[in-house]
């Protein structure tokens, strides 16, 4: 299983993601990409095991870029981090249908709240036993 983190912006801000989500979720693959480039040959979009992207958007061209994610056969869940709550900046967020959206300011626990329930639940249906999502909840408060 695999999450891939797109942030064409700030790598720093990349990198500190990537290590809250790591602690919360271990055993899960975290890929980190900086284009659309990247993402499409980090996180192979025709793999079945992408449980989500995360897509860190600084602006609405940012925003308007991801537009690509639409048109990937595997469909992974898109959680969105907006860098505002401007009307027209969550208009264009909403447009992606992401699975969950969230502001940069909020940090990162909403997020990985969201994600420790996708693996919990993809893990449930793959019959597997797993960790339990409370468990994962309060190791991310």
């Amino acid at each position: 299983m695999k999450v891939c983190i797109l942030n064409p912006g700030s790598q720093e801000l990349t990198q500190h993601f990537r290590a809250a989500l790591r602690q919360a979720l271990p055993g899960v693959r975290i890929d980190t990409c900086g284009s659309q480039t990247e993402l499409a040959q980090q996180c192979r979009p025709v793999s079945s095991d992408i449980l989500a992207v995360v897509a860190l958007a600084a602006n609405a061209q940012e925003l308007q870029d991801l537009r690509f994610l639409e048109e990937w056969p595997s469909k992974p869940k898109l959680l969105l981090v907006l860098p505002s709550n401007a009307p027209e900046i969550v208009a264009l967020g909403h447009r992606l249908r992401p699975a969950f959206v969230s502001y940069i300011w909020e940090g990162f626990a909403a997020i990985a709240g969201v994600l420790a329930h996708l693996v919990n639940r993809k893990t449930l249906d793959a019959g597997k036993s797993g960790t339990d999502f409370q468990e994962m909840q309060n190791s991310i408060d």
